[in-house]
């Protein structure tokens, strides 16, 4: 169970920064963008861009899915991450 505690906290901080950073990007990109507006760079973004003119949806659709199931994760991430801590939380809690 040792070993299980950090690389628990490690996933669930980078669960945590990419639910952030997808968050941000659906906060600011507009709702409904032509694919052709969303100014990206890289071969993935552009394979993504590709891909969603060829259905006929935006690059914001498929980043609002990963921000939903990657939160849904981290929230049951977190959830084990208390699990595994609970001794710790429960001290601190009294001793407060």
């Amino acid at each position: 169970m040792r070993k299980l505690k950090p690389t628990v906290s490690i996933i669930l901080l980078v669960l945590f920064l990419i639910s952030a950073v997808s968050g941000l990007v659906m906060f600011f990109m507009p709702h409904h963008p032509r694919p052709e507006s969303v100014q990206t760079a890289g071969a993935v973004a552009q394979a993504v861009k590709d891909a969603a003119r060829a259905e006929g949806r935006s690059v914001v659709f498929y980043i609002k899915n990963a921000h939903e199931y990657l939160s849904v994760i981290m929230a049951f991430t977190a959830l084990l991450h208390i699990m595994l801590n609970w001794g710790s939380l429960k001290s601190y809690i009294i001793r407060r």
